[in-house]
C-alpha cells in the first residue's frame, strides 16, 4: 500500500481489526414472576462489524484520490498486516476525515477510512488455550470452570459491577388523570437481567499464541447455550452469555503482545447459580416425598437443574451438591402460610416446558366436585375457568387423559396415565 500510493497505517490502526464482533440481539422471555431473563441460546449469531483506519499519505507525488478509487472498487479489499500474522476482506463506507498539511511541494494528507468486516472470525474447531506464555496473576474469574488467565486474560476491573444490584422490574402501574400519584402493584418483586462490562487485558509472549488464545477465548464465551462465570470474591457462579466488547487498544507488539479491550457480558439473572435448594419437610425435620420417592423442590424456578442435584429419596440428599446447599423448608415456614392449604406445588407447562406454581388450595383434596372431565375443545370454549378446579381433558379417539390444567394453568400429563396428573406432589383424581 505504502508502495504503490505512498499511503500507510498511523498509531492506533490495528486497534479495529482486532474487535471481536458483538452478538446479534438473541431471542428471549421476561417472565413477570420471575427474576432475570430466559435467553434463546441455542444457536448464536455473531453481527459484522465496522471499523475506521487512520492512514497517513506523506508522498506528495502521489494522488490520494487514486488511492481511494481503488479502495472503493466493487468487491471486497484484502488488507494484509504482516506484524500481526493476520489478513481480513474489507469493503469501504466512507471517509470520515482529511486533512491536508503543508504546501503542495511537501504537503502531508492525514485520512481516515471507516470499513466493513462481514466476516467473523468463528472458528468451529481451535486448540484449547494453554496460557499466554507469561507469568500473569491468577485469575478470580472463570469461564465454565476454566481461569481467564489459562486464555491469557487479566481483568483490571469488573468487580463493582459484578456484585451490584439489578433494576427491580417494573410491575403493573396505572395512573388516573383524576388523583394524585399512582396505583403500583408492590405485592411482587423481581429483578431484570443486567449487563456487566470487565476492562480486560489479553497479554502473551508472541503474536502466535495471541491468536491461540484469542481464538479460543472468544469462540468460547459464543458456544451454544449460557456461559457460567466464576467469582472467587464471592464463591457463586453467574448464568450469562457474550454481548459485545469494545474500546480496543494495541499497547505492545514487539516483546511482549499486550491488548486492552472491554467485555460486556449478559447476566440472565441477579441471583447467582448455586444458591439453596428448598425440599418440603415435616415438623420433625423428615423429608416428604411423593409416592414415587420424589422429594418436592419448593426452591424458586431454575432454566436448569443445579449440576449433581437429584432430588430423589434412592440417591440420598447430600448438604452440598455441585455448589448447592440442599436445605429442609418445614410446612410452617412456607412463605404464603403454615398450612398444607398453602403449600405452593409446581407443575409442568406442556407447550413451553417451564415450571410454573399454584397454590394446593386450588385443589380440592376429598372427592370429584372440583374435577371436570372434558374434551379439549370443550375446555378451549369455557368461558370461565374456575382456579379450584382440575379440568382434564379427554382425548375421545385415544380413550385417555392428554392435558390438565388447573384453572387457565396448563399441566402436562404422563402419557398413557389417566389416574395421575402431571404434578410432582402426587395429587390422584378419579374419572367418573
Amino acid at each position: 500500500m505504502y508502495e504503490a500510493y505512498g499511503v500507510w497505517i498511523t498509531e492506533g490502526g490495528y486497534d479495529g481489526l482486532l474487535s471481536f464482533p458483538a452478538l446479534v440481539e438473541p431471542d428471549k422471555n421476561v417472565w413477570p414472576e420471575e427474576d432475570g431473563i430466559e435467553v434463546d441460546l441455542e444457536n448464536p449469531v455473531l453481527s459484522g462489524k465496522e471499523l475506521t483506519i487512520p492512514l497517513v499519505a506523506s508522498d506528495p507525488a502521489m494522488d490520494v484520490d487514486e488511492f481511494i478509487a481503488y479502495v472503493a472498487r466493487p468487491g471486497y479489499r484484502t488488507v494484509r498486516v504482516p506484524a500481526l500474522g493476520r489478513e481480513w476482506r474489507l469493503r469501504l463506507l466512507s471517509e470520515p476525515g482529511r486533512v491536508t498539511y503543508g504546501r503542495t511541494a511537501d504537503r502531508l494528507v492525514s485520512l481516515s477510512l471507516r470499513f466493513a468486516d462481514d466476516f467473523p472470525m468463528r472458528e468451529d474447531t481451535y486448540p484449547a488455550a494453554q496460557g499466554g506464555g507469561v507469568l500473569i496473576p491468577g485469575s478470580s474469574y472463570s469461564l465454565d470452570g476454566v481461569p481467564l488467565d489459562t486464555y491469557g486474560v487479566m481483568v483490571e476491573e469488573g468487580r463493582d459491577s459484578v456484585l451490584r444490584s439489578a433494576a427491580v422490574r417494573q410491575n403493573l402501574t396505572r395512573r388516573f388523570s383524576t388523583m394524585d400519584g399512582v396505583l403500583y402493584d408492590a405485592d411482587t418483586v423481581v429483578f431484570e437481567g443486567k449487563d456487566v462490562t470487565f476492562k480486560c487485558c489479553l497479554v502473551t509472549d508472541t503474536i502466535e499464541r495471541f491468536w491461540r488464545c484469542y481464538t479460543a477465548f472468544f469462540n468460547d464465551l459464543i458456544q451454544p447455550g449460557e456461559r457460567s462465570l466464576g467469582y472467587a470474591g464471592t464463591g457463586k457462579s453467574y448464568g450469562c452469555y457474550y454481548k459485545s466488547t469494545s474500546g480496543w487498544t494495541m499497547a505492545g507488539l514487539s516483546g511482549r503482545v499486550v491488548v486492552g479491550f472491554s467485555l460486556t457480558l449478559a447476566f440472565t439473572a441477579f441471583v447467582a447459580s448455586g444458591g439453596s435448594v428448598y425440599l418440603l419437610a415435616t415438623e420433625d425435620d423428615f423429608l416428604v416425598s411423593t409416592e414415587d420417592d420424589v422429594l418436592v423442590d419448593l426452591s424458586l424456578n431454575r432454566a436448569a437443574a443445579p449440576t449433581g442435584y437429584i432430588a430423589g429419596l434412592d440417591a440420598g440428599v447430600s448438604s452440598e451438591a455441585g455448589g448447592t446447599e440442599i436445605r429442609r423448608r418445614k410446612i410452617t415456614e412456607m412463605p404464603e402460610a403454615g398450612s398444607l392449604d398453602d403449600i405452593v406445588l409446581m407443575g409442568v407447562d406442556g407447550v413451553t416446558n417451564r415450571n410454573v406454581r399454584f397454590p394446593y388450595s386450588r385443589i380440592a383434596r376429598g372427592g370429584t366436585g372440583n374435577i371436570i372431565v372434558l374434551p379439549y375443545d370443550s375446555y378451549l370454549s369455557l368461558g370461565d375457568r374456575r382456579e379450584d378446579t382440575l379440568y382434564a381433558c379427554l382425548d375421545v379417539a385415544e380413550g385417555r387423559i392428554t392435558r390438565a390444567f388447573v384453572g387457565g394453568y396448563p399441566f402436562l400429563c404422563s402419557p398413557g396415565e389417566a389416574v395421575t396428573g402431571g404434578f410432582p406432589y402426587g395429587f390422584d383424581f378419579e374419572l367418573d
